[in-house]
């Protein structure tokens, strides 16, 4: 019984010391399938590392490789934590490998974080170079994580040799305890032993199979590689290197350094403008190296063939250093085309601005170059400025046609620039409209002597073809004032002195004076008082009597405009007429004094005074107003036939649209009277009295005022009313103001008088007592 329990306690104990010994040799092999795949894990790390440093912007075809590494270093520590049951669990911890099972858990974690970021680059916009999310950070914060998981390796194989201690222990115990299994013992060791070697050659196999892989990534890759031992010597590299680093390739063998390599392909001609001499290539290449440890971006090289190639330079901490060579030729290329794309961009633009600046008929500055250069203050500063029109252009293109007026343009401009001097600018600014802005230290007498010379030659007739054309000009000359730098001035100052040598009769030179810019001002201030003037009806209608040429009764009086200024006084319309115009607010004035004279003749009306017909001179602008007939029907309505319009003469039938030619139509359906004004000026005209069809003509007052002066006048005029009564249209006198005009015109068969003989212009007031006091005619009911 005692021997049976020592047995059967020898045979737990030796049972005990077998499933020890059986125990120690499985951990055995577990520990070397852990150092195994701890070598797996390692190599897997550095290889995301290299792909990871090797890249200075991390893209999606680099983050797929980088992925593959980290899933195969994720299995190995995943594999080290699942391939225990649970009861294998706690004895491997009761062997120390708490620690070691934490490792696997946090390598985990750091291979999730990993592969958090390379899903963050596929997502991640090309475009975006800079920033915490572009493709460059996301690179810097993915190799710490890679380290490590490195670092993982690294400190899981301390607890893999205490793991194999402990288990030696426990297998040396187990066999000791018990002899009698040792041939038990012995057999589970050669088949752990067998597994072992088993296991070992398979490690053998796949570190051959890495290898081979390695090399066929190295044949493989787009980038030329080369590995350099501690001591600089190359250790293997692949084709791509060796044709991205020497014009011949076979020079390229182990055990060369990267400054021989170098050395070599410079002797060889292989980078533009090699040195010639050995001190100077050992010195380029030394400075060569000396940036290439110290960019982590890579240093750019040149090669012959009009190649460039970017060359990294990076260390492993066993001291080997790893050089690449990446060609970089289309991008370089592309960047070269688009700087030149950039260039040719920019020379066009310059030749564009150069076109903007120029007029196209004449080669001469336009109206932009102008305002440019007299704003720069530079190149006519503090000279004058000589402005320049045509005088009878209008006449040769219409007569002789567009062609020749662009061939008196193009021949004016030519007159500019040979008597212009360097550092004036010649400009056409407008039609028939030039400009010449004289250089600095320009004198008045020598803008003056200028624009003499420039007078003189536009005057000499030109031929185009056979037909000769006849023009000339007139000049306004200005200088700004002593601290004058307003360009808009300088030119308004320039276009008065201009105005004023049209008005005095035109081919004259005109030079800007102290009483023009007197007249100016006053001008300017009317201006800016007009719109006011309108606004307060300050410009109010006054009244010029007509009567019949042989009764001498009121027959009608005319509408006149006059302005009630509070400074200036009582203002005819030469003084703000041009403003109206130069405002755009003729037809605002024309509405106005049509109001107000409306107004005004039927308060006399309704006082039982009765002037007759009621003339308004009405300008182009008004007719060009889509609503003026139906205002002024509505001023007046059933009371049309007591007023009549007078078409200005700046409104003739050779420059009447359209909507004018609609608008007398519409006011003859509508009941008024139509007038034709100064009919024999050089506006009105035969066409015009055909083409409108008036009630009545007016005879210009210039022709009235010769009149009782000799034959021709009354000839003249004699013509005019037979003409009239030939197609049934009234006739009226303006300017009569003595009593032999009276009677000629009374001869002649001329129906209305108006003038100084019977009254000037007055006010509202002043006509009523005109009437009353002449017995005017009672308003009829």
């Amino acid at each position: 019984m005692q021997l049976l329990r020592i047995l059967s306690l020898f045979a737990f104990l030796l049972g005990i010391a077998t499933a020890t010994a059986f125990l120690g040799y499985r951990y055995l092999a577990l520990a070397s399938e852990y150092r195994h795949r701890t070598f797996m894990h390692l190599q897997a790390t550095q290889d995301a590392l290299d792909v990871v440093r090797a890249r200075t912007v991390l893209w999606k075809a680099d983050a797929e490789q980088v992925r593959d590494f980290v899933d195969l270093a994720s299995a190995q520590a995943l594999w080290c934590i699942e391939n225990l049951n649970w009861l294998e669990s706690m004895a491997f911890r009761g062997l120390g490998a708490n620690d070691a099972l934490a490792i696997c858990e946090a390598d985990i974690l750091s291979a999730n974080r990993a592969l958090a970021l390379l899903d963050h680059v596929e997502q991640v916009d090309p475009g975006l170079r800079m920033g915490p999310g572009s493709p460059f950070a996301l690179r810097l914060r993915l190799a710490p994580v890679i380290e490590e998981m490195r670092d993982h390796s690294r400190a899981f194989q301390p607890y893999i040799d205490t793991i194999e201690q402990r288990t030696w222990q426990l297998v040396t115990v187990g066999t000791t305890l018990t002899s009698l299994g040792l041939g038990i013992v012995f057999l589970v060791l050669s088949r752990l032993l067998v597994q072992a070697w088993r296991l070992e050659a398979a490690q053998k196999d796949d570190l051959v199979r890495l290898s081979q892989r390695f090399s066929l990534a190295l044949k493989a890759s787009g980038e030329g590689i080369a590995l350099f031992d501690g001591r600089g010597r190359l250790v293997t590299c692949n084709q791509r290197y060796r044709e991205l680093s020497h014009v011949r390739p076979d020079a390229i063998r182990p055990g060369l350094t990267a400054e021989q390599i170098m050395l070599g392909a410079l002797a060889h001609g292989f980078y533009p403008n090699s040195p010639t001499t050995g001190r100077n290539r050992d010195q380029r290449v030394k400075d060569h190296m000396t940036r290439l440890r110290g960019q982590e971006n890579g240093v750019p090289l040149a090669l012959t063939g009009n190649r460039h190639v970017v060359e990294k330079l990076s260390t492993t901490t066993l001291g080997d250093t790893l050089i690449t060579r990446t060609d970089v030729t289309d991008y370089v290329r592309n960047t070269q085309r688009q700087a030149e794309h950039a260039r040719h961009l920019e020379e066009v633009g310059r030749e564009i601005e150069r076109h903007s600046l120029t007029d196209a008929l004449t080669g001469l500055g336009n109206r932009r170059r102008l305002d440019q250069e007299l704003n720069s203050g530079h190149e006519h500063s503090g000279a004058p400025l000589i402005r320049i029109d045509l005088d009878r252009f209008k006449q040769i293109n219409d007569v002789l046609g567009h062609e020749a007026g662009d061939f008196v343009l193009c021949t004016v401009a030519d007159i500019l620039r040979r008597h212009t001097r360097p550092g004036d600018l010649p400009a056409r600014i407008g039609g028939d409209e030039f400009v010449v802005a004289c250089a600095s230290g320009t004198t008045m007498e020598q803008a003056e002597n200028m624009a003499d010379r420039l007078l003189k030659d536009i005057l000499k007739p030109v031929r185009f073809g056979n037909k000769r054309c006849v023009y000339g000009a007139s000049f306004g000359i200005a200088a700004p004032q002593r601290g004058q730098t307003d360009a808009t001035m300088l030119l308004r100052d320039a276009d008065f002195a201009l105005y004023r040598a049209k008005t005095g009769g035109r081919g004259r030179i005109e030079v800007f004076s102290d009483e023009m810019r007197r007249v100016a001002n006053r001008d300017r201030k009317l201006a800016d008082d007009f719109v006011e003037a309108l606004g307060r009806n300050q410009i109010e209608p006054f009244f010029q009597t007509q009567h019949d040429a042989r009764s001498r009764t009121l027959t009608g009086v005319e509408i006149l405009a006059r302005w009630r200024h509070p400074v200036e006084g009582v203002l005819p319309p030469a003084d703000f007429l041009p403003l109206a115009r130069q405002l755009g607010m003729e037809g605002d004035l024309d509405a106005a004094i049509f109001r107000s004279a409306v107004t005004a003749l039927e308060r006399l009306r309704a006082d039982g005074i009765d002037v007759g017909t009621a003339a308004f001179n009405v300008s182009a602008a008004r007719f060009a107003d889509p609503e003026f007939v139906t205002q002024a029907s509505a001023l007046i309505p059933g009371q049309s036939h007591r007023y009549a319009f007078e078409i200005l003469e700046t409104v003739s039938v050779e420059t009447m649209d359209d909507v004018v030619r609609f608008a007398i139509d519409a006011l003859k359906e509508a009941g008024f009277r139509i007038e034709l004004d100064d009919f024999g000026s050089d506006h009105a005209s035969i066409n015009s009295l055909l083409d409108i069809r008036p009630n009545a003509l007016k005879i210009d007052r210039r022709i009235i005022q010769s009149l009782g002066d000799g034959a021709r006048s009354a000839q003249m005029v004699g013509a005019i009313i037979d003409m009239a009564r030939a197609i049934n249209v009234g006739v009226v006198a303006e300017g009569v103001d003595t009593e032999e005009k009276a009677r000629i015109l009374a001869e002649r068969g001329c129906d209305r008088l108006q003038g100084y003989l019977f009254s000037r212009p007055m006010p509202l007031e002043d006509l009523r007592a005109f009437c009353l006091d002449r017995g005017g005619r009672r308003a009829s009911a």
